[in-house]
C-alpha cells in the first residue's frame, strides 16, 4: 500500500469515527437486567405501587446526553418518560419475586396521604437523578450512567410507613464507537441495581416472606 492510499484509509476511519455520528435527539432503549426469579411468598402479597414522581430538572423524556468529538451534544432520550421507564421496570422486579401488583393514584409518600385498599404494601418514591452521559473521542466512547431514587415503602393495611430509602448506583463502560444499545445496557443495568437494593433491604425483603 503506497502513502496515498494509507492517507486515503486514515481519512476515511476518522470520518466514520467523527463525522458519522447519530444528529438530533437519539431514541435509546433502556435495557434493565432481567431479575432473578424467585419463589413466590408462602402467602399472597398485593403491591399497591405508585408511580415514581420525575424530579429532575430535565424534560421527562430525558435520559441525558451524547457529546460526539467535534463537541456538540445531543439529548438522549427514551419513548415515553423517566417516570414510566422506572416505575415499569420496578414493577417487572416485584413480579418476578411473585408478587401481585396492582397501580394506584399518585401517593405524596406521606402515612396520611395511603388512600390505597386492599393492598398489602404501598411503595411510591422520587426519580433524583437518572443519567446517562456519553463522551466520544476518535476511537474510544466512554459511557457513565448515574441512578438516584428515593423510595418510600408503607404499610398498606396499618398505614404507617416501613421504610425510606435513598439509593444511588453508578455504571460506566467503554467502546469505539458510540452505540445508543450500549448506553441503555449501561444505564440499565444502574437502574436495576438500585431496584434490587430496594427489595433486598433487610425491612422491606421480610415483608415479601
Amino acid at each position: 500500500m503506497n502513502s496515498r492510499h494509507l492517507y486515503i484509509g486514515i481519512f476515511a476511519v476518522l470520518f466514520l469515527v467523527t463525522g458519522c455520528a447519530k444528529k438530533g435527539p437519539v431514541l435509546v432503549t433502556v435495557a434493565t437486567v432481567a431479575p432473578e426469579k424467585k419463589e413466590a411468598p408462602a402467602k399472597k402479597i398485593v403491591v399497591g405501587l405508585s408511580a415514581l414522581k420525575d424530579i429532575r430538572d430535565q424534560k421527562s423524556s430525558v435520559l441525558g446526553t451524547t457529546t460526539i468529538p467535534s463537541g456538540t451534544a445531543y439529548d438522549l432520550v427514551t419513548q415515553g418518560t423517566v417516570a414510566d421507564l422506572v416505575t415499569t421496570a420496578l414493577k417487572g422486579a416485584l413480579e418476578a419475586r411473585g408478587v401481585t401488583v396492582k397501580d394506584i393514584p399518585d401517593w405524596d409518600l406521606s402515612a396520611e396521604g395511603i388512600t390505597a385498599e386492599g393492598v398489602d404494601i404501598v411503595i411510591g418514591g422520587q426519580i433524583k437523578k437518572l443519567l446517562a452521559e456519553s463522551k466520544s473521542e476518535p476511537f474510544q466512547t466512554k459511557i457513565t450512567a448515574t441512578v438516584q431514587l428515593k423510595f418510600v415503602v408503607a404499610d398498606g393495611a396499618e398505614k404507617t410507613i416501613i421504610q425510606t430509602l435513598t439509593l444511588n448506583n453508578r455504571n460506566t463502560s467503554e467502546g469505539v464507537l458510540f452505540s445508543a444499545k450500549k448506553v441503555g445496557s449501561t444505564l440499565g443495568g444502574a437502574l436495576s441495581s438500585a431496584i434490587d437494593q430496594l427489595l433486598n433491604d433487610e425491612k422491606v425483603s421480610e415483608r415479601f416472606q
